[in-house]
């Protein structure tokens, strides 16, 4: 396993943060080209181990929230509760030149000009996300926008 082939830093391992994106297989696989969700799973759960032991300190899922995830989002935070995280965080995707201006903008449902963004705003009102356990990295204006 890989963790026992790191024996050494082991102990210098001190926080785990694991970029996800999805909260089913087929949003993983599409977010994450070809990911294996099961195998995804199970690493969270060895890492769950680790943070319930201590050998980690801190350990955090990420959600960049866009079109083709940000029904997910509740469903998120339970599964960054069942794996024992500090938190489930969530952001707004950016484009950093990966995207085409129309491309973006099919995609940015925090963007107050996307055609699902109420749909966005109807989700956020669930309360789970007052939870500080579900981080709004850059999302905390949604939670208030009417």
């Amino acid at each position: 396993m890989m963790w026992d082939s790191l024996h050494k830093i082991n102990p210098a391992m001190y926080k785990i943060s694991i970029s996800i994106d999805a909260a089913n297989e087929n949003t993983y696989r599409l977010n994450r080209r070809g990911g294996n969700f099961k195998i995804l799973l199970e690493n969270l759960e060895f890492i769950k181990k680790l943070r319930n032991s201590e050998d980690i300190k801190q350990f955090y899922l990420l959600f960049v929230v866009q079109k083709n995830n940000y029904k997910e989002m509740t469903i998120f935070v339970e599964l960054g509760k069942k794996f024992n995280c500090d938190n489930a965080a969530f952001s707004k995707i950016r484009n950093w030149g990966t995207y085409t201006k129309k491309e973006y903008s099919e995609i940015a449902v925090h963007e107050k000009s996307h055609p699902e963004h109420r749909d966005l705003l109807e989700i956020l009102k669930n309360p789970i996300f007052k939870d500080p356990f579900a981080f709004m990295i850059d999302l905390n204006p949604l939670l208030h926008e009417k």
